[in-house]
Formats: structure tokens, C-alpha cells, sequence
């Protein structure tokens, strides 16, 4: 029994280690933890990808003077072929090293050898190591602190993803004061499949793309108007090598070939170029048509059925092809017939660049390329009669095959070369690294680095409601890994808060014996955070995604800041737009689309210095409580100025406060202190007049100088921006209800409905 009861030991112990997502990563350190065979271990890395396993580090060809900004370029897909996915990364790879920023990159584990030297020729470095697309399994929290290992040690500046589906090296960017951006390159309002994969609505994945990234880089006008209401956006199209697709289009009259070059997934079109090859085959005797790409399930399966007569004699599978180039000499026209709105449509460009015509449905991004008519021909979704009407038309007339091919090249020459690519990233590179925004202004990483943890202390006293949404909110949108949450329970006499702070994990909850009031509560949670750094957070509160970090962030953009205060809809002097009033946002904008908006237009704005700060969510220095001590819990007992004295006593000391811009948090306020409010509110402010005769003139300039005046404009924006999403989303419901019943109409008329619609 002893062997069997040592092992159940054992695997407790494991399993207790791996929830805790407290992870080495090494196969020494499992040892060091519990003893483990050789294919647990091996069992682990699997299961817990980044968590074990030592990152592979190869350096790159392009070593830059430190001098240059650095970006971390995170890609999301490696496999044994090179696909779109692919090569977008490499051409910003080249867009970046031509505005002359060096680049680090981390690729997921991967065995193809000839893509990491095509990243290799282009970077300082290259990390491969495993790490996950977004799906609905929570972060892994060993490899967001792989990607903050990176960050630290090239000094990142800013972590670019290059697609919306990764998720980790984002966070990791966040907790590191690190400006993020994401590469979009998925139109998520119709894609249905990203959004299965992921686990939530296209509407939800677009609010947390805008909540991840500061900055957000489309490859298309289509893709950018997915983010364009709740974030800045830049255009950057994709390019593709001009010279190296400067092929002849030769056509044979008798034998037209036109290929669908994907990578084979069903949801490209190999359904449609089927039904296509079939309706041409008694009808345009000349067309033959080619699925070009890598072997699969699917396509493997075609290809039994083709062998043994089951599919039309006119289509071939003709494999994958190592280059664009040699995937576009085996067709005169290219197709595209996506099931699902491309983004860009890359092949499109490549078969433009090699003079072939394209014929698309026009959807997506794709009619931003073609000029129908001109270099190729848009026709309705998955309408197979409009298809088979440009196949006829080219079939019957091959020189307008080489005369759209010809427009076809001289537009991606003139609009999609590399050195377009290259102005466009420059332009959205030159806002991003010299915006004067609170994350920018932060970038004093030494500071950073040498910072405590955050422990956030909660006063609480009843009001329960209240206090449900202010911790569900902060478990939501707060890294509990890296920092604290302490409720500090005064005793409470609601039976419903004793019940509630017993459920709570995560969560460290002290309870006072006896009621000792606000400030008393306070000073106690300042003492029991030890060494940390902390936030004074009341129990009325809705905090919103980003808060600490920006708060974090404003307080170490120098380092004589000692305390930074958040924005607030109702906040006294800290309301905005309009001071001293409850500011309410619509009721149809969600707390966090609201403060997204906010962040959104203030970031930009200075950091304001003002002579206090505001106790319903502040961030408060170690080191400033170490120089001036706690709150004055004998002059402030029950609150109501106890804030205002520890900031004027910090002035006093050569320590400044600010406010953070980029931190917006909602605020009830008073739910514990009800009717006491007015003679608390007296008591503290004689106090303050007494002690600091200067206070109120300080207070008056602070808050009507041009700092803090171009701040609340910037916010007035804001509010204006939620009307008008309020608005827009009116409109898109009332058409979206107006489709619907047409659909409904034709169904009763019995007539198919009109897919394009």
C-alpha cells in the first residue's frame, strides 16, 4: 500500500502544480517538483504547451545597432508548406527592416527547415517554441510568461501578432508596458468557422481584438471596417515579388486552363470548381480546370472519385506547388471562389503580378483588387451561371486573356508593390512609435522592471450588490497570477456579504472582529501588502480591461510619480466629461466598449499633474508610502479626506500625482457610506483647508489647465463616438430585421432566395 499511497501523493502534488499555472520550463525543474517517468513528462508538454521545454533560440542574419526600435513579430502558423500566412509574415519582415526597425520573431514549433531561414535572412532572431491559437481554453499562463522572458531581454517595443488569433504574446505585452498591435487579416464579421473555433460571437471577438491592441494594422479596406468604431486603424495591403512573377501568359485556344491555387480546404471552393468543371464540360469545350495545392483528406478523396470516372474528365489535381510563380504558370485564369470573404486575397494579387485574369465572387475584399471587366470579372456568390458566363466569354475570345492580364499587372505594380507595402507600414509605424500616449510616455522599462507587484485592497462594508459586480469585474479584466486582490471586510452585517466572500477564490478576504471604519480598514491592507505596490479600489466600483496596467504604467512614467488616479463617469473632480456630475454612457454600450472608447481617444492625451488623488481608485507607490507613511487614520477616521492629505503630504515631499488617461473605471459611489456622506464630506474638507491653506487654489488650476482641458475634450469624443455606435447599431438591426423578412416574403412566394443578398 505504501508505493500505491507515495504515488497517489505524487500525482496530487502534480496536479496541484500544473492548475496553479505556476510553471518552469524545463524538464530539471518537473524532477525538482515531483519525481516523474520519462512519458509524463513528455505527457505534460503536450498538454501544457511552453511549460517544460527550454525556448529554441536561433539568431538571425540582420543584427541592428541598438539604437533601433524593436519589434516582436509573433506568428500564429508553421507547417510543412508555405501559404498565405506565411508569406505575409516575411513581406512585413521586409517592410519592417526597409523603415529600418529590427525585428525578433517567435514561430510556433515547426520542422520546415526553408521557411525559419527565410525569417532568419530577415531578423535579429528567431524563437520557436510552442504556443497556442486562440480557442476556448483559458491563456497559458507558462507561455505568457515566455513571452514576457522575450520581451524583457530584446527590449521590446512593441509586440506586433500577426494575425487576430493569438492571444498570449498580447497579455504579455500588457503586464510589460509594451505597445501591442495586431496584423488583422480575417474579416471575423463573416467568418463563422474562426468564430466556432474560438468559442464566441464575430461581435465578441472584434470588442476583445480592440481591448488586446493599441493599434490595429488591416490588409484591406474590408478587414479594417470590422475594427474601425473601436480602435485605430492602418491599411497596409499585402504584397507580393513583382519581378519574380513577371511570367508570360501563353494560351493555347484549344486548351484553356484555369486553376483554383489554394490550400485545399473545402471551404476555398473545391465543391463549386467541381459543379463549374461539370457545367462547362458540354459547354465550353476548351476550358479545363485545375485544383492546385497540397494533398488531404478531402482533396485525396476527390481524387479516388476523379480516377474512377465519378467527376468530370474536364478537372485535374495537379498538387502543391513549392512558389507562387509555379503555382501561376500552370493556369491562364485563376479563380477564386471562397466560401468565406478573404480579407485580401493574396493569390489574386499573385496572378494579377503573373498577367492572369482572375474571376471571383464579389465579396470580401476581393472587388478592392479587381476591376471587373478590366482584370478579371466579379460575379455573385456561389453563382454558378454567372461563373460559367466568364468562362465562356474567355474561352471564346482568348486575347482578352492576355488584355486583362496586362491591366491585371500594371495595377499590382501600381498599387501593390512591395514599396507600397513599405510606405503604408511607415506611415502606421511612425504614429505608433511617436504617439505621446500614457503607454509611450512609460517606456522607462528599467523602472518598470524593478516594480513590486500590485496588491489591490477592497474596503468593504455591506452594500452587497455593489460589491458583486466590483470583484466579478475585477477577476475578469485584473492578472491575479502577477498581482493580489485583499478584501478587506469591515465587519459587515449583511448575511449575503459574509456568504458571498466565502464563495470567492482566488481572493485572500480579511474580516475585521468589530466595524474599525474606512481609513483604519485601509492602513490595515496597506500593512498586510507587505512590500507591494497597491490600489485603493472602493466596493462600488465596475473596474474595465487594461485598468491596472494603465494606472501601472502612468505611475511609473517617472519616478518621482507616487500615486496615478483612474478616469471615472462619476468621480468628482475625476468625471468626465463633465466634472463633479454623474456622466451616465448609453445604456446600450457595454461598460467595456464604453471604456475602450475612452482609452481610445485619451491615450493620446498628456499625463496631468494634479495635487491629489481620488481614494475610489488609486494606485499608490511603495516606495512613497515608505517616505511619508499610511493614511491619517486619527484626522480621517471614517474617510472623506484622508487622500487628499496623503497626497498633499506626498507634494510636500517632492512626489507627484497624476492621472492615468487610459484607465477609466465606473463608479456608484458612496454604497457603504449612504447618508453619511454630507458630514464626512464637511469634516475632511476643514481638515484639508486647515492643514493646506494653498489646497484649493492648487486643486483649481490643476484641474482647469490646458493638460487636463485637452484630456476632457478628448473624452467628449469619446462619449460622441458611443452615440453614433449607439445609432449605427440601430440602423444595422433595422436592416438586418428588413432582410429577414424579405427572406421570409420569397419563402412564402416560394421563390429561392437570392444568395448575393
Amino acid at each position: 500500500m505504501k508505493p500505491i499511497r507515495k504515488h497517489i501523493r505524487r500525482f496530487l502534488k502534480l496536479a496541484q502544480w500544473l492548475l496553479s499555472g505556476q510553471f518552469d520550463r524545463s524538464a530539471r525543474a518537473i524532477d525538482r517538483h515531483v519525481p516523474l517517468p520519462n512519458i509524463l513528462k513528455s505527457w505534460i508538454r503536450k498538454v501544457f504547451p511552453g511549460s517544460t521545454k527550454k525556448h529554441n533560440y536561433l539568431v538571425g542574419k540582420l543584427q541592428a545597432p541598438d539604437s533601433r526600435p524593436v519589434v516582436l513579430l509573433c506568428a500564429h502558423k508553421s507547417g510543412p508548406y508555405i501559404f498565405g500566412a506565411q508569406r505575409s509574415l516575411i513581406d512585413t519582415l521586409d517592410g519592417l527592416r526597409r523603415i529600418g526597425i529590427s525585428a525578433i520573431c517567435t514561430l510556433p514549433t515547426t520542422d520546415n527547415r526553408d521557411y525559419i531561414d527565410a525569417v532568419l535572412e530577415r531578423s535579429a532572431g528567431v524563437y520557436v517554441f510552442s504556443y497556442r491559437q486562440w480557442g476556448p481554453a483559458p491563456e497559458a499562463e507558462a507561455v505568457i510568461r515566455s513571452f514576457m522572458e522575450i520581451i524583457r531581454t530584446h527590449n521590446v517595443d512593441v509586440v506586433h501578432a500577426n494575425t487576430i488569433m493569438l492571444r498570449e504574446p498580447l497579455t504579455a505585452a500588457q503586464r510589460c508596458g509594451v505597445t501591442t498591435v495586431i496584423h488583422a487579416r480575417e474579416i471575423i464579421t463573416n467568418d463563422q468557422d474562426v468564430a466556432r473555433r474560438i468559442g464566441i460571437t464575430p461581435d465578441e471577438i472584434v470588442r476583445q481584438v480592440a481591448y488586446r491592441a493599441d493599434f490595429i494594422i488591416a490588409n484591406s479596406e474590408a478587414t479594417a471596417e470590422c475594427f474601425k468604431d473601436l480602435s485605430p486603424v492602418w491599411v497596409v495591403p499585402n504584397t507580393v515579388d513583382i519581378d519574380q512573377l513577371d511570367i508570360p501568359n501563353e494560351v493555347d485556344p484549344g486548351n484553356v486552363r484555369f486553376a483554383l491555387v489554394s490550400n485545399n480546404e473545402r471551404k476555398k471552393g473545391l465543391d463549386d470548381l467541381i459543379e463549374l468543371a461539370a457545367r462547362c464540360e458540354t459547354i465550353v469545350h476548351n476550358a479545363l480546370f485545375l485544383a492546385v495545392g497540397p494533398p488531404g483528406e478531402y482533396v485525396d478523396a476527390l481524387k479516388n472519385d476523379h480516377e474512377e470516372g465519378i467527376l468530370p474528365r474536364n478537372i485535374e489535381f495537379s498538387g502543391y506547388k513549392n512558389t507562387p510563380r509555379e503555382a501561376m504558370a500552370e493556369a491562364n485564369v485563376i479563380l477564386n471562389l471562397s466560401y468565406v470573404k478573404e480579407s485580401f486575397g493574396r493569390t489574386v494579387l499573385e496572378a494579377m503580378a503573373a498577367r492572369r485574369p482572375v474571376i471571383a465572387y464579389d465579396w470580401g475584399a476581393l472587388s478592392e483588387i479587381i476591376r471587373h471587366g478590366e482584370n478579371g470579372y466579379l460575379v455573385g456568390f456561389r453563382n454558378i451561371d454567372q461563373l460559367v458566363t466568364a468562362i465562356k466569354t474567355l474561352c471564346e475570345n482568348p486575347r482578352l486573356i492576355s488584355e486583362m492580364g496586362t491591366q491585371g499587372r500594371e495595377c499590382a505594380i501600381l498599387y501593390y508593390s512591395p514599396e507600397t507595402l513599405t510606405e503604408r507600414l511607415r506611415d502606421a509605424y511612425t504614429h505608433i512609435l511617436t504617439e505621446k500616449d500614457s503607454r509611450l510616455q512609460a517606456r522607462n522599462l528599467d523602472l518598470l522592471r524593478k516594480a513590486p507587484p500590485t496588491t489591490i485592497i477592497i474596503p468593504v462594508y455591506n452594500a452587497y450588490e455593489e460589491l458583486r459586480q466590483c470583484i466579478a469585474s475585477v477577476q475578469k479584466h485584473t492578472d491575479l497570477t502577477e498581482n493580489r486582490l485583499l478584501v478587506m471586510d469591515d465587519a459587515s452585517d449583511d448575511p449575503r456579504v459574509n456568504e458571498y466572500l466565502n464563495s470567492l477564490t482566488n481572493v485572500q478576504v480579511v474580516r475585521n472582529e468589530r466595524n474599525m471604519g474606512y481609513t483604519r480598514t485601509c492602513n490595515k491592507g496597506i500593512s498586510l501588502a507587505s512590500s507591494c505596490d497597491i490600489v485603493l479600489l472602493n466596493s462600488d466600483t465596475i473596474v474595465t480591461p487594461w485598468w491596472l496596467e494603465s494606472l501601472r504604467l502612468a505611475a511609473y512614467s517617472a519616478p518621482e510619480v507616487g500615486t496615478a488616479t483612474a478616469l471615472s463617469d462619476n468621480a468628482g473632480a475625476f468625471s468626465v466629461p463633465l466634472a463633479n456630475q454623474l456622466n451616465a454612457k448609453p445604456d446600450e454600450v457595454t461598460h467595456e466598449d464604453y471604456a475602450l472608447l475612452m482609452r481610445k481617444f485619451c491615450r493620446a492625451c498628456t499625463i496631468p499633474d494634479v495635487p491629489t488623488g481620488n481614494g475610489f481608485c488609486m494606485f499608490i507607490k511603495r516606495d512613497l508610502i515608505k517616505r511619508i507613511g499610511r493614511f491619517d487614520e486619527q484626522a480621517f477616521p471614517r474617510g472623506y479626506g484622508e487622500e487628499n492629505d496623503f497626497c498633499m503630504r506626498a507634494v510636500n515631499a517632492g512626489w507627484r500625482n497624476v492621472i492615468a488617461p487610459a484607465a477609466f473605471v465606473f463608479h456608484q459611489r458612496n454604497a457603504s457610506f449612504q447618508g453619511e456622506k454630507d458630514s464626512l464630506a464637511a469634516s475632511g474638507r476643514e481638515i484639508i483647508n486647515k492643514r493646506y491653506p494653498n489646497y484649493s487654489r492648487l486643486v483649481k488650476e490643476a484641474f482647469s489647465c490646458s493638460t487636463m482641458e485637452d484630456l476632457r475634450r478628448a473624452t467628449e469624443r469619446a462619449v460622441i463616438a458611443a452615440r453614433e455606435q449607439v445609432v449605427k447599431n440601430h440602423v444595422r438591426t433595422g436592416l438586418e430585421g428588413a432582410m429577414v423578412s424579405l427572406e421570409e416574403q420569397r419563402e412564402i412566394n416560394g421563390i429561392e432566395a437570392d444568395k448575393q443578398v
